[in-house]
């Protein structure tokens, strides 16, 4: 899927979204588009929650858990348990702070996420394996002009991970596998039976069992459908357009909407010489200002700029 295959049915900012007032959303968009088939979602507690009390009055839509944020549920429950993830992190994060102001600044360990860090697992665990493939050959680095002295005193604690990074660079190939499946060819009846086939059976045991649980995760989904249906399986779309509204919003990202949030309704628009015409025609400028005046709080850059705001002239007590 791409963006041009979405719509927007209705936007509406929230500061602290609940399942009540999740649910009145999903309620009101039925007046738009009728009852939906089903609801995809990450099983965040406040839309999970809005759809089971949606699903009570209409029991005709079907609620499907995107596989991405399945996998990252079941690669933290194994990372967790393992204390070498943990001393693993904990030792990537120091190598980052002590190369990357240094001529190692080109083999500096990718940043770790505070928020969703297991759907993030690929990158570092790619940097592990590939850094210790130049600990084995150093032709590269040599070549770069790097003191390999320096490198072995910074980076050789990887290869107490050497076995380590093999089983959990599986975990990533099993994960990639089942996700680029689902990508391309959603939730079907079958579809379990068919990813069985098409999913390799990886190296370690531990692995395979996260292979046989993917495997029943997207049966299980699956079994949802009609004969017939196919249903997206991942919000990986959905989410791209988030970052690229951040990208947008820059620096007030962390700060509260502004109006870019708008800037949704483009994405996922086909965009032609006719419809921006058209887009152009319909809103306004005094529109768009009057929605933002309704639904956007101050924004907390907003009111950092009234309170630092060019100060008055203080008045002489003398």
């Amino acid at each position: 899927m791409c963006h041009q295959d979405m719509e927007l049915i209705d936007l509406v900012p929230m500061k602290n979204a609940t399942k009540q007032t999740v649910a009145v959303c999903l309620e009101d968009a039925v007046s738009k588009t009728g009852v939906p088939r089903a609801i995809l979602s990450d099983h965040g507690a406040d839309l999970h929650g809005a759809t089971a009390t949606f699903r009570q009055e209409h029991p005709e839509t079907d609620e499907f858990y995107d596989i991405k944020h399945k996998a990252a549920c079941l690669l933290k429950a194994r990372l967790e348990k393992d204390p070498r993830w943990k001393q693993f992190a904990t030792l990537s994060g120091q190598t980052k702070f002590a190369t990357q102001q240094t001529e190692l600044a080109c083999l500096v360990p990718p940043s770790q996420q505070t928020k969703a860090r297991f759907m993030n697992l690929g990158d570092l665990v790619k940097w592990g394996r590939q850094t210790l493939a130049l600990l084995d050959d150093p032709s590269p680095l040599r070549r770069l002009g790097l003191s390999l002295e320096q490198v072995h005193a910074k980076l050789s604690w990887l290869c107490e991970y050497r076995e380590a990074l093999a089983e959990w660079s599986a975990y990533q190939d099993v994960i990639e596998g089942a996700l680029d499946f689902v990508r391309c060819r959603g939730f079907y009846r079958g579809a379990g039976q068919d990813l069985m086939a098409a999913l390799p059976i990886p190296w370690g045991d531990a692995a395979n069992q996260l292979r046989q649980q993917l495997i029943a995760f997207v049966t299980a989904e699956s079994s949802k459908a009609r004969i017939g249906e196919v249903l997206p399986g991942t919000t990986e779309v959905l989410e791209s357009c988030f970052g690229k509204l951040k990208a947008l919003e820059d620096g007030q990202s962390k700060s509260g909407f502004t109006g870019l949030v708008l800037s949704l309704g483009a994405m996922v628009s086909t965009r032609t010489a006719e419809t921006i015409h058209e887009a152009l025609e319909r809103c306004r400028v005094r529109d768009v200002l009057k929605w933002c005046a309704e639904k956007l709080d101050v924004s907390v850059q907003s009111q950092r700029r009234q309170a630092y705001g060019k100060p008055k002239c203080a008045t002489n007590p003398g």
